[in-house]
């Protein structure tokens, strides 16, 4: 009997180990499913276009509802549907987007239409966005001034920001000639301004009227700028080296020959914030607040725990904790920020931060938490107040009452029963005879190999597999050689793969003088193996050619960490 309850404890405890290990996945929080509007600029000229994007994160839409019609545009294409999914700081993504072409009619400032979506029988709906329409070419894309073949140009959106404001900076070419291998030789220079270079996932060509000559136009580069003062400034030349096609000797056939050009300096106007109120967060931009309560209902003495998520598009620096007003009967301390991230949506940079506030509860009563983000929206011009859609309600009860230690028996309980007592003593020695035999027949088990071997071989392991799938499909291969540049990065800087991401690798590789070089290096390659196995696009050149890379990436690591 005493074996098979040790039986039964043995089975009931590797249950819970098993339960324990998988808790960390049951419980880790979904992904907040979002519904925004977006366009690539916010001023467009009359006779050019611009694409409006309803984009939905983190879900599967059962049903779109699009928009009214389009006061002030002409519809030339759309809604085309596009679904896409991805990899980010080691955790996977997807979104969903529909997206129209747009023709302004005439001048003035629009409020384009919001759209909504049904998911898992919620309906979400976007904001809306405004986009003005002027009468020639916005500021911050001036005409180009060249009728060459080949030219690049630099473009802000919009070109007149505020304070704070996210605009996104952009290098243009125009070519009326095949060109390849475009490669950044100097980045332009923005200064004491906060910026963010963005992945440039979208490379579609368009084509543009110039000068009675048809060119194709696509971005080559793209940075999210964040003016930190007000007045006028200038973002230095972008420098970039191309592989113009030119004829050979040979009839029908073309060789590449390197071209140096560069943009002009493109100086742009920050305005300044008007006068704040007192609970102005410091935001600026498109801000949404998320709240929950853990539990809505606690004993007086003990405390609650409210969560607080705020996700924006403007500068993460300035963004303070939102205000939360205590009523009275509640004293909530200052908040601790649990979770901070930021990210691209395709478009934009966006900044996600989660604050958790305890809460105590002292006196007997019900208590309404409404947290409030004020913040500064540039389309509006003014200040925003944004609250979580529904007020959170929580309930302190009595004081639980205290049990009362006693050492005198209960006389109603039964007496003991001395019959298990004497059948678990008789047991014993059988007990102590099976654990003595097991210890005999018991081998000391071999010495297995250190941590540090163990996680030298599986990194081996991911370059050998890399190596292996070399031939195979190019997306497989990117995918296999990312993940051990990724594990190599990790193990050499000391980083956890769930916090492996471009600012704490610079900042670990910041102390070493080649770290910059060996960071960028490490960049370049990974996005190239990002978009080659999740967004489609061809290998540029040869597949050894990024092996070898890889490999002077893997022993500059190496050498560094």
């Amino acid at each position: 009997m005493i074996l098979v309850l040790i039986f039964a404890h043995m089975r009931h405890s590797f249950l819970l180990t098993v339960f324990l290990a998988a808790a960390p996945a049951l419980c880790a929080p979904v992904a907040a499913q979002q519904f925004v509007a977006e366009t690539d600029v916010r001023e467009v000229a009359l006779g050019e276009s611009v694409e409006l994007r309803y984009v939905l994160h983190d879900a599967q839409a059962d049903r779109f509802t699009p928009p009214n019609a389009f006061s002030g545009f002409q519809l030339l294409m759309g809604p085309t549907e596009m679904r896409s999914s991805g990899f980010r700081n080691g955790q996977t993504y997807r979104f969903q987007s529909w997206t129209y072409v747009l023709r302004p009619t005439r001048p003035g400032k629009y409020t384009l239409p919001t759209a909504s979506v049904r998911v898992q029988g919620r309906t979400l709906r976007c904001d809306p966005v405004v986009v003005t329409v002027v009468q020639g070419r916005p500021p911050g894309a001036a005409a180009p001034a060249s009728d060459e073949a080949v030219f690049l140009q630099a473009e802000l959106s919009p070109a007149e920001v505020y304070e704070g404001q996210q605009a996104i900076y952009r290098v243009v070419l125009y070519t009326r000639q095949e060109v390849s291998d475009a490669a950044m030789v100097q980045a332009p220079d923005f200064g004491a301004h906060y910026h963010r270079e963005m992945d440039r996932f979208d490379t579609r060509t368009r084509t543009l009227e110039h000068a009675g000559k048809t060119y194709a136009v696509r971005t080559l580069y793209q940075e999210a700028l964040f003016p930190a003062s007000s007045g006028h400034d200038t973002v230095g030349p972008a420098v970039l080296q191309l592989g113009v096609e030119q004829p050979s000797r040979f009839r029908g056939l073309t060789i590449p020959v390197p071209v140096t050009l560069q943009t002009q300096p493109l100086p742009f106007a920050v305005r300044p914030l008007p006068p704040a109120p007192p609970d102005f967060s410091g935001a600026v931009g498109r801000y949404v607040l998320e709240a929950t309560l853990r539990n809505n209902q606690a004993p007086a003495g003990e405390a609650a725990l409210l969560t607080v998520t705020l996700r924006g598009n403007g500068d993460p620096r300035r963004l303070r904790a939102p205000l939360l007003t205590a009523p009275a009967g509640l004293d909530i301390p200052e908040p601790e920020v649990i979770r901070q991230e930021d990210y691209e949506n395709g478009a934009e940079w966006v900044h996600e931060r989660t604050l958790q506030y305890v809460v105590p509860a002292r006196t007997p009563g019900r208590y309404a938490l409404m947290p409030q983000l004020v913040y500064f929206d540039p389309d509006s011009s003014r200040y925003v107040t944004c609250t979580a859609p529904d007020t959170l309600y929580l309930e302190v009860t009595p004081a639980r009452a205290q049990p009362t230690a006693t050492t005198d028996p209960d006389p109603g309980a039964p007496p003991p029963d001395r019959r298990l007592l004497w059948a678990a003593l008789a047991a014993l020695p059988l007990v102590a005879a099976a654990v003595w035999y097991l210890l005999r027949r018991r081998r000391k088990p071999a010495p297995g190999p250190a941590p540090e071997h163990m996680q030298a071989d599986a990194l081996q392991r991911k370059w050998h597999e890399a190596h292996r799938l070399l031939p195979a499909d190019p997306p497989v291969f990117c995918n296999a050689l990312l993940q051990a540049l990724q594990a190599q990065a990790g193990a050499q800087l000391d980083i956890p793969l769930a916090d492996l991401t471009k600012p704490a690798i610079r900042r670990r590789l910041a102390a070493h003088p080649d770290g910059t070089a060996a960071a960028d290096a490490l960049f370049q390659l990974w996005e190239t193996c990002e978009q080659v196995a999740y967004a489609g696009l061809p290998v540029p050149g040869r597949a050894s050619d990024l092996w070898e890379k890889a490999q002077a990436v893997r022993k500059s690591l190496q050498k560094l960490g």
